[in-house]
């Protein structure tokens, strides 16, 4: 654990505006080690195909194929978005940095240790707690964008592959008593006025 052994020296020693000044100091140089530490991650994602587990939450909820181009884009979308995070970040350590000048060198030096210290624990748990993020699930490449391509194609005639799935009672021309919906329901509707006449359903083959 960090020993904020400068830090309590500091209090005793240093003006509470000053202490307020170097906390934003270290605030703006632990967030960009976590933002790169983000970023790198999300490389790591897009280049490996392993993607946190919320990106199947949202991609559900907005009802979008869950792909691993659709995976991709989001996470391209985050990464854009760590990386402005770390400008503006970058930008407020530099003028938060002003405050050093408010320390002895000797003071400067062992602060700024212990802030790399912050930062490499910082940068620590940020990575441990993106990898168990990540989904075990390996998304799917894409769907076919041409998926009749995949179904078995023949060179015979609708019409007779038709007639290799009828029934052999209904090619000879006989009928058969049938029980169903569609036979009630034409018998209830005084369509089928004789309710012992048989049902037979007609196919028409082109």
């Amino acid at each position: 654990m960090t020993k904020p052994g400068i830090f309590t020296v500091l209090k005793q020693t240093k003006d509470p505006i000053v202490l307020k000044e170097l906390n934003k100091y270290i605030k703006f140089s632990t967030q960009p080690t976590e933002a790169n530490v983000a970023i790198g991650f999300l490389e790591q994602c897009i280049d490996r195909s392993e993607f946190p587990k919320q990106y199947w939450t949202i991609l559900r909820r907005n009802r979008i194929n869950i792909t691993r181009t659709s995976l991709q884009r989001l996470a391209l979308n985050e990464k854009d978005t760590w990386l402005s995070r770390v400008y503006d970040l970058d930008h407020k350590r530099t003028v938060a940095e002003g405050i050093l000048t408010q320390l002895t060198p000797s003071e400067a030096n062992e602060f700024e240790n212990y802030v790399h210290q912050i930062m490499a624990e910082r940068r620590e748990k940020k990575t441990l707690k993106l990898r168990r993020q990540l989904n075990p699930i390996k998304p799917r490449v894409e769907f076919p964008r041409n998926p009749e391509r995949y179904i078995g194609r023949t060179t015979r005639r609708l019409s007779e592959r038709i007639r290799e799935h009828q029934p052999v009672w209904l090619t000879r021309g006989s009928t058969r008593p049938c029980s169903s919906a569609v036979a009630t329901h034409l018998i209830e509707s005084n369509h089928l006025i004789n309710q012992t006449e048989s049902f037979r359903p007609i196919y028409r083959i082109c």
